[in-house]
């Protein structure tokens, strides 16, 4: 048995639902591994987590380790992906299923006379998938040392200890860093036990797959009674503190821990957090381990909408048979829940890891000679979508969508048709039509009406810089993290320090999307996006191009023509899409472009259609519920929009007179008396 495996807890290596025991081959897995896919370099360690610890420990940043490779290293030194090392190990006989007791081997032998075609095809009966194996922390938490640390904890010979998901002390990293706690749970001190843990971490045991996450407990006394907390950690680097404490702060959380100091550093909370389901703290987690600015407000908002579901109701549907969940619904949801409901979902290594489309390595294209028969066999299944669903209303509503608006966004905003056009493209992500055209006009109104003149003045002037190769001596003297320069952090860094990103009329920012908006406004977003989506989409908007937009839908649709059918689990849920490649999103217009020259449309009126069929053809699944949301529809309500803004702008500038005249009276001398 090797020191690493001994590490392990008891001779074994655990990792994702499996456990692969010790073995003297030199073809042997030994221990976890996460490779750099650039230079090859391997960092080991007895799970993921801890050789990821191993690679921050040897100068590896951990934005960097995004782009790792997760797998195992063998005793000879060969690096072996997860499908590889499964059939390594059934091969040397040191697989073994999850055992009912962490030191139960006679039971884990046993399972080891079982072939690799049956051992694999009971996994897929239990719902894994051997080439994706998934990981399943603090169900084990095998470590002796766990026991003993919450014995210390509860007999009070220890104020607390913070513990990686596999339940050994964690240490900190030589890179100062912050703990920032993610989620939480109170317990009397006295029923701190193992058992406790595990069901407290259980609703958040998917943070536990993301690299910088730990677990911690402490002892406390809650109204005056001995407590301990138990809670699920995000470890970011001190570099971005600033960042941290806004976070805590504007999530009402009372301090974050300084790892390096051992202290707390008040945020500025009262402790009542509003980020509560798993699906909040995922969205929030990526954002704050890399120091970008966390919205918690739209966070919630995303995650708390429960859609337009009286639409599901009033249009007919082509033979549902499930009731789609709310938005709310599946931000509460495990991974493991959520592929319990939807057994079509690809399965993802981490419950919010992003997963590109494929088109062109699906089993459709790959089937097909070339990439000219690809795009014929592509073409006549979008063709038959189109005449499965082209006397559904949907449908028809869908191909005049970008007819009927171009001509009205013209008529309705003149010489500044085409910012509005691209306001609405910048604004799209991640928001329905009516969040995106209402964020659109209170931004280009805002524009028109002079409100923006000082922000936009002040960014073009960092724009100038940073294009004229001045921007590096105003980086040295003005960021302190550590990080990396370049033009994009020097422009980040530039625009929180101006306080430039826009407000709407309610004093709010434009979601997520207020840098974009910006950059639409200062007109320059057009420069910075990268890829063809974008440009092509603006163009149908003014109706001055007419290729298809891949957008969100028609790659959904292309994903399941590829894939539906070739294999069990083809659809990737929402929160896994990557962007569209420009790869997949070429060879998709080709494919709409053909399609629509044999059914006598343009391609643009082809990816609406389709764009609204798809949606049907989801909210009839159960996938999602039906949004039909138009721009020609919202289009219809600026003058009721425009007036609100008036009101609401109103309204802040009375407030903000009344405030004015308040202070003033605080500086009145009173008049003495005679």
């Amino acid at each position: 048995m090797s020191a690493q495996a001994s590490a392990a807890g008891e001779g074994s290596l655990r990792s994702e639902h499996v456990q692969y025991l010790p073995g003297g081959d030199p073809r042997a897995i030994r221990q976890a591994a996460v490779r750099d896919p650039e230079t090859g370099k391997i960092f080991e360690g007895y799970a993921h987590f801890a050789a990821r610890q191993d690679a921050i420990g040897n100068g590896v940043k951990p934005q960097e380790l995004v782009g790792y490779e997760d797998g195992f290293v063998t005793n000879s030194g060969e690096f072996l992906n997860r499908k590889e090392a499964f059939k390594r190990a059934v091969e040397l006989k040191q697989y073994a299923p999850k055992p009912t007791a962490p030191n139960n081997y006679n039971d884990v032998l046993k399972s080891l006379e079982a072939t690799s075609f049956e051992t694999q095809k009971k996994l897929r009966e239990q719902g894994y998938d051997p080439a994706v194996i998934q990981y399943a922390p603090g169900e084990n938490l095998g470590a002796k040392e766990f026991d003993a640390e919450l014995k210390k904890i509860r007999e009070g010979k220890a104020d607390g200890q913070t513990f990686t998901p596999e339940g050994l002390p964690w240490t900190a990293p030589k890179e100062p860093t912050d703990i920032v706690t993610l989620a939480s749970v109170n317990v009397p001190l006295g029923k701190l036990t193992r058992e406790t843990v595990q069901e407290a971490i259980k609703p958040y045991a998917d943070l536990l797959d993301e690299p910088n996450v730990v677990m911690g407990t402490f002892s406390f006394s809650h109204e005056g009674k001995p407590t301990a907390s138990i809670d699920i950690n995000a470890v970011v680097p001190q570099t971005h503190r600033e960042n941290s404490l806004k976070f805590a702060k504007d999530n009402d959380q009372v301090a974050i821990w300084d790892a390096a100091k051992n202290e707390t550093v008040s945020s500025g909370g009262k402790g009542n957090t509003k980020l509560k389901s798993l699906g909040e703290i995922m969205d929030a987690l990526d954002l704050l381990r890399s120091g970008e600015e966390v919205d918690v407000p739209e966070i919630v908002r995303q995650n708390r909408d429960l859609g337009p579901a009286e639409e599901q109701a009033l249009l007919g549907g082509m033979g549902g048979t499930r009731e789609p969940l709310s938005t709310q619904a599946q931000s509460n949801m495990t991974k493991a829940e959520l592929a319990a409901h939807f057994p079509e979902s690809v399965k993802p290594r981490r419950r919010n890891e992003r997963i590109d489309s494929d088109i062109v390595g699906s089993p459709l294209y790959r089937e097909s000679k070339n990439e000219a028969q690809a795009v014929t066999n592509f073409a006549r299944k979008l063709v038959d979508f189109a005449n499965e669903y082209k006397d559904h209303p949907v449908f028809k509503s869908g191909l005049k969508w970008y007819s009927d608006f171009a001509p009205r966004l013209k008529k309705e905003f003149g010489k500044h048709a085409p910012m509005m056009a691209e306001l609405l493209a910048a604004t799209s992500p991640r928001n329905n039509p009516t969040v995106n055209y209402a964020y659109s006009l209170d931004a280009i109104e805002g524009f028109k009406a002079g409100r923006y003149d000082k922000q936009i003045t002040k960014f073009n002037e960092g724009w100038e810089m940073a294009k004229s190769n001045k921007w590096q001596s105003w980086f040295a003297k003005n960021v302190k993290t550590g990080e990396n320069p370049t033009e994009a952090a020097f422009m980040a860094h530039w625009i929180k320090k101006h306080n430039l990103s826009p407000r709407q009329s309610n004093g709010a920012k434009f979601g997520m999307n207020s840098v974009a908006v910006l950059k639409t406004l200062a007109g320059t977003w057009m420069e910075s996006v990268e890829g063809p989506k974008v440009s092509n989409f603006v163009q149908n908007l003014l109706g001055t191009g007419h290729g298809a937009t891949i957008d969100v839908w028609a790659n959904r649709t292309m994903r399941r023509v590829g894939y539906s059918g070739h294999v069990e689990r083809w659809r990737i849920l929402p929160k896994n899409e990557a962007a569209v490649t420009d790869v997949d999103f070429h060879f998709a217009q080709k494919a709409f472009a053909e399609a629509a020259k044999t059914l006598g449309v343009e391609p643009d009126a082809l990816q609406g259609a389709l764009w609204f069929a798809e949606k049907q053809l989801w909210a009839d699944r159960g996938y999602a519920r039906l949004d039909l949301g138009s721009f020609v529809t919202e289009l219809e309500k600026t003058p009721l929009l425009k007036q609100g803004i008036a009101q609401r702008l109103a309204k802040s500038k009375q407030a903000a007179k009344a405030k004015t005249a308040a202070q003033a009276e605080l500086f009145v001398t009173p008049r003495p008396e005679k």
